[in-house]
């Protein structure tokens, strides 16, 4: 017996305030399918739809591991609605091992962080590094400013509330009783999530000394920490960065100065930088002029992984 799953959105892109919903069939074999390190993608009874306007009704989508292709249509059809649900994972039965990678928030990162350099930029791809770094810099802090209470109860309620924003994904997504013990777990980790954020805010009003214990524990954490980093990854960046043609003198500069066409191709550069399995590219040359989007299109030609291309259909 098949059920269809739905997952929500919290916004489409361009920061319209409608919500997608996605949904995919989802049968009793389900887990194998999730758990199965194949770069196929095959969906069933697909739909997709903005606020209250549908863009697919049981469709059928199949995407052939190392294929390229692309999604022509006219602006407004929702080309860019159907990446953006690929990009966040809103569609059940694609592979966790599938690493996605949805190019269309670069101006984005402009808004974020304007002092953002271009190597960071780069960097900031690796989420996980992302993670760590921020993770060493508040122990650091904290041992520091001996406040390291504090920064221990604020790091176990963020390690709790990712579990719980984690399993918050996955019980929307699934169904019968599979979504029912997700959903049990859900609630039992939005419990945990309340006890550490209250243990958090008694931490900051009333901040205990540190104890010897504690010192000892994130002193132990940060050298597990630091052995987790692979100090090659910057060096990579850097090169990756040469590779596409930026001089070495522009890669600390503020990402913001960047002219549109060497953002994209800085943006692009972290497609080699994580080697994802699926890239999905929304519109990458809009207002580029014609060598740059020669570039780009040479770019995602020599590419391995299974990659998706929206364009905006010409009118003649």
């Amino acid at each position: 017996m098949s059920r269809a799953s739905s997952r929500k959105a919290a916004a489409s892109p361009g920061g319209v305030s409608s919500f997608i919903m996605a949904r995919s069939q989802q049968d009793r074999f389900h887990l194998a399918t999730v758990d199965h390190h194949d770069y196929n993608i095959h969906l069933w009874q697909v739909g997709l739809s903005i606020g209250n306007r549908e863009l697919l009704v049981d469709a059928e989508l199949k995407l052939e591991a190392g294929a390229h292709y692309g999604l022509v249509g006219r602006n407004g059809t929702g080309k860019s609605t159907l990446l953006q649900a690929l990009g966040d994972g809103l569609f059940e039965g694609i592979s966790s091992h599938i690493h996605v990678m949805y190019v269309h928030q670069l101006f984005h990162v402009d808004l974020e962080n304007p002092e953002l350099s271009v190597v960071n930029v780069l960097l900031s791809g690796d989420k996980q590094r992302v993670s760590r770094q921020h993770m060493i810099e508040l122990l650091e802090a904290g041992l520091e400013t001996q406040t390291l209470h504090q920064t221990l109860k604020q790091l176990e309620y963020e390690a709790v509330e990712a579990a719980r924003a984690k399993m918050e994904r996955v019980a929307i997504k699934r169904s019968g009783l599979r979504g029912l013990t997700a959903r049990n777990k859900l609630l039992a980790l939005e419990k945990d999530v309340a006890v550490a954020k209250a243990a958090w805010d008694q931490a900051s009003s009333n901040p205990p000394p540190d104890t010897d214990d504690e010192i000892l524990a994130a002193n132990n954490w940060l050298e597990s920490l630091y052995e987790q980093e692979d100090m090659s990854n910057e060096p990579r960046a850097r090169e990756i960065l040469v590779d596409i043609g930026l001089p070495v003198e522009q890669h600390d500069r503020p990402f913001h100065e960047l002219s549109g066409g060497w953002k994209m191709r800085v943006f692009l550069a972290q497609i080699e930088f994580l080697q994802p399995n699926l890239l999905l590219l929304d519109e990458p040359t809009n207002h580029l002029d014609l060598p740059r989007i020669q570039w780009v299109q040479n770019f995602i030609q020599t590419r391995s992984a299974t990659t998706v291309n929206s364009s905006t259909l010409l009118r003649t």
